[in-house]
Formats: C-alpha cells, structure tokens, sequence
C-alpha cells in the first residue's frame, strides 16, 4: 500500500506461527484486506460490489513487545464497480455517522494508496477519524482490478469516545383505520383538515380507498383514512386512542 518507511501502518506484529505468509501479520489497519477482497471478488467475476468489515485492528505499544497490544475497533468499507464513485461511498459514510449519532466533517486530503483528487479525511469535531478515497491507478494495475475501487476506514473507538448528539425514545405511534360514510360533496381535503383539528396528537392523516356502491346509497361515498396518533411524552393507552376516535367520529 506504499505506505512510507516508519509510519505507524507497518508497525505490526508479527505471529511466530502463521497458517501462511500471508497472514503472518497481525493487521494495523484493515484497508489492504479490504483491497485484496476486491481483487478476490474481480478474478472470481464479480466486478461490482459494496463489502464492510468490523474487525479489531492491533497496535503494539513497543516492538519487540513488551506488553499485549492496544485492540482497536475499526471498520473499513469497499466499494467497485461501474456505478460506485466517491459520493456513493461517502453516502455509505453519512449513513454510518447518523447511526453512530455524531457528524463527520471532510477535508481534503491524500493517502499514500489513494488518488491524490479523490480523498478525504474524516473528522468528528477537530478529531480526525478516518479517510475515505479512491484507491490508486498504480495500486489498481499492482493488483489487476478491471474496475475502480473506493475505499473507507474509520476508527470506531475513537469515534465512541468523543461527545455524540442526544437521542430521545419517542413512544410507537398508534394507528386507526376509519372508513367514513358522507355526501359525495364533501372533500377528502375538508375531511383530513377536520381529523387534524381535533388534536395535536395526531400526526398524519392518509386516504387509503374510495368506495360508491351497495349498500351506500347513490348520494354518498365511503373514504377510509388511516390515522397516525404520536404522543410526546408518555405512549397511549388503549382508552386514550379510542377517546380521540370517539371525538374524531362526534366532529
């Protein structure tokens, strides 16, 4: 991955008893895995794909060790294909910070296997926690990918120890289908206007069917509304949603 002589990536330990050479690493970051399944997935013909990876990545405190290692969660991402670019990865990104309930924040930036145009650093605050970016040309000939790669990798218990936004429990919301006979000159929109007035907790009012026919005379119609009901604070008891149907059904 061209990382550059004493940087902290190639500071691995290595395993006295590997199963082959290829594993004789204990990995200090996941992103080369992450490349070489790629590579796998491309030779077997699956020239797209979206992978991830949650895994513990190992940094020694001192080589030759003195002590175990520092374990790190980390997870990386891996992106090919024709239809992937670098905002389809980094939708993947946005979609992982909601989740984890904090913000990132991009900035320009260069990877030693990454294309100098297409790259980010990942920041939570002033924290950087990651990158994500393009795998580069001469890494994508090094390893006979037929398509472009993107790739991503964030660490997580960094990530778990700095502020995260406030999540709140809102209670389920309750729903009641109600199927109302009336005069054909009534409005759908007169109707859903009154449901919504008779009280703040209710949030959504939806037509589902139409009906004229037996056994509705010929001057009335039938519409069926299903009604979301969303308290604030504390979830409706049964009685509660049927006096508000009762008070729907009185307008």
């Amino acid at each position: 991955f061209h990382y550059p002589e004493g940087s902290e990536a190639l500071r691995a330990i290595r395993i006295l008893n590997p199963i082959s050479e290829e594993l004789s690493l204990m990995r200090t970051v996941l992103s080369p895995s992450m490349a070489n399944a790629v590579m796998r997935n491309q030779k077997a013909g699956n020239l797209s794909g979206r992978l991830f990876e949650l895994a513990k990545v190992f940094i020694p405190k001192a080589l030759p060790l003195t002590d175990y290692p520092d374990e790190r969660a980390h997870l990386a991402f891996a992106f090919f294909g024709k239809e992937e670019n670098f905002f389809t990865l980094k939708g993947a990104l946005d979609l992982a910070a909601r989740s984890l309930h904090v913000k990132f924040r991009y900035e320009a930036s260069i990877e030693p296997f990454t294309h100098p145009y297409q790259t980010a650093a990942v920041y939570v605050g002033n924290v950087k926690i990651g990158y994500l970016g393009k795998l580069a040309y001469d890494i994508v000939g090094e390893l006979n990918l037929r398509t472009d790669a993107y790739l991503a990798e964030l660490d997580l218990e960094t990530i778990e120890s700095l502020p995260h936004e406030q999540v709140y429990f809102t209670p389920l919301p309750k729903f009641r289908d109600l199927a109302l006979v009336m005069a054909k000159s009534i409005s759908c929109d007169q109707v859903v206007n009154l449901i919504r007035s008779c009280s703040p907790l209710i949030r959504e009012v939806k037509l589902f069917d139409i009906y004229e026919g037996a056994p509705i005379p010929p001057d009335r119609k039938s519409l069926a509304f299903t009604v979301t009901f969303r308290p604030e604070e504390k979830a409706l008891a049964p009685e509660d949603t049927d006096a508000l149907v009762q008070q729907i059904l009185e307008r």
